[in-house]
């Protein structure tokens, strides 16, 4: 237990005795330390020592809280970056909303104009079939007279 996590590190390369990384681990000065249960903590640190960003963090002996500090400033970066993106591209959003407003306008009155279409189209259907009744009508009529 007297060795450096370097010293680890450097003899053994990612072969590291988690038994003794576990001995060292000291949690009593977090304030939440109640609320967190360390059981398994020595299988899940065994499920993941081949991992190799666990392996370097534990045989460099980086401080896991500050590597947890680097992971959390580097996400609230992505973060801000992404919502500078929104922004970004906020007024193109506003273009595109005004453009799709625009296009169900026309199609509204698309729908409108061939609805009334269709409606003609319906009357001068039934104007055709009574024009063909009576054309038959007179044709019989004549062929009657004859």
């Amino acid at each position: 237990m007297g060795h450096s996590f370097a010293e680890a590190g450097d003899a053994q390369k990612n072969n590291f005795d988690l038994g003794e990384f576990v001995g060292d681990l000291n949690i009593e000065d977090d304030a939440s330390s109640d609320d967190i249960s360390l059981e398994g903590l020595q299988q899940e640190l065994e499920e993941c020592k081949d991992d190799d960003v666990v392996a370097n963090i534990l045989s460099k002996g980086t401080a896991l809280r500050d590597y947890t500090k680097g992971v959390e400033n580097n996400l609230r970066q992505v973060e801000l970056d992404s919502i500078q993106d929104y922004i970004k591209e906020s007024d193109n959003l506003v273009s595109l909303h005004e453009q799709i407003r625009e296009c169900d306008s026309i199609l509204s009155q698309m729908e409108t104009l061939l609805s009334g279409f269709q409606t003609e189209i319906g009357s001068i259907s039934s104007d055709i079939k009574i024009l063909q009744e009576k054309s038959m009508d007179m044709g019989l009529k004549l062929k009657n007279r004859k």
